[in-house]
């Protein structure tokens, strides 16, 4: 799955909707959970103090630390809006592949009310990784990405310039070298000449920047394109799906867990069994479990009944359904 999309304003979210506003330099995310709440990862007391005292009574018994997300009302998430109903200065982040919206609900609840959850860090555990995690499974952040990618590239950019200028200043074709030929007179009443030649070396420093620039812009291209060869390579090997684990019914009210899981790609290629396996060990449920996969392309929940279901639904499904036997 890929990063999030383009935020549009909205009229009224949706359940397992991601949520954005804009905080000046920054923005601050969350995930819509219906009836008004808004769970979101907060920094510190302080920020869970704002949070609470401006959530609406009914919820502010519900606002909880732990694992530093909280559950609040519109007020608590964005303190800018008029009133609990006034979702002018929200936005809702799109993505072209996401999990179900009951998974993300469920998965934003089950982290608010985990007894041990990872604390606020603002480069590996903030809002933001907390939403897109909820929504795909991956803990990412595009303002984290833009820093440190920013400043990645900055560091080649400038190792490549000082690697310049250290060679280029060795190389001859940096150098300039001045002859300079003067005659002395010598010898008895001057009457003898002596003929003296001085050459002199000297760095241009013009080209050795010019060259060094280029050597520094060439190191941070191909530092980029490492890095998304990478990504690309590392993302083909495995596909993040929320997991739910549900009575016969199939109802929202009798699903007894939902998790993230990361499958690889030969527990895929292996087929209908093997997939049956790996998510009964890893979700504790019975052999016989229906598995029913939901694309966001189709929009419904469709039974894998063979290897090749397996083979051909799962890499483009996004959340799995195990149905307990009656």
């Amino acid at each position: 799955m890929g990063l999030p999309g383009v935020s549009v304003s909205c009229a009224e979210p949706l359940p397992g909707d991601h949520l954005v506003v804009h905080r000046g330099a920054y923005t601050h995310h969350g995930i819509y959970l219906g009836g008004g709440r808004i769970a979101h990862k907060v920094a510190g007391t302080g920020a869970l103090g704002v949070a609470i005292s401006s959530a609406d009574a009914s919820l502010r018994g519900e606002s909880a630390r732990l694992g530093g997300v909280a559950l609040t009302d519109l007020l608590g998430f964005c303190p800018e809006a008029r009133n609990s109903e006034d979702w002018t200065r929200v936005q809702v982040v799109h993505y072209a592949a996401c999990f179900h919206p009951d998974d993300t609900v469920a998965l934003a609840l089950g982290a608010a009310g985990a007894s041990s959850g990872a604390p606020y860090r603002l480069l590996a555990a903030n809002c933001e990784h907390f939403s897109t995690w909820c929504k795909t499974g991956e803990h990412t952040s595009l303002q984290v990405l833009a820093l440190r990618g920013g400043l990645s590239r900055f560091g080649a950019l400038a190792a490549g310039l000082l690697a310049g200028v250290a060679v280029l200043a060795r190389l001859e074709v940096a150098e300039r070298t001045t002859t300079h030929t003067t005659h002395h007179k010598g010898g008895l009443l001057g009457l003898k000449r002596r003929r003296v030649v001085v050459t002199e070396t000297s760095v241009e420093a013009q080209r050795v920047f010019l060259g060094a620039s280029l050597v520094g812009a060439a190191s941070a291209a191909a530092f980029g394109a490492v890095s998304r060869l990478q990504s690309s390579l590392f993302a083909a090997r495995r596909y993040r799906l929320a997991v739910r684990l549900c009575t016969a019914d199939g109802s929202a009210a009798g699903c007894h867990a939902t998790d993230v899981l990361v499958l690889r790609s030969h527990v895929v290629q292996s087929g209908l069994e093997a997939l049956r396996k790996h998510l009964v060990d890893a979700m504790g449920g019975a052999p016989g479990c229906e598995l029913r996969c939901w694309c966001q392309s189709h929009g419904e929940f469709v039974e894998l009944t063979s290897d090749e279901d397996v083979r051909q639904l799962l890499p483009r499904c996004t959340s799995l359904m195990l149905r307990l036997a009656v």
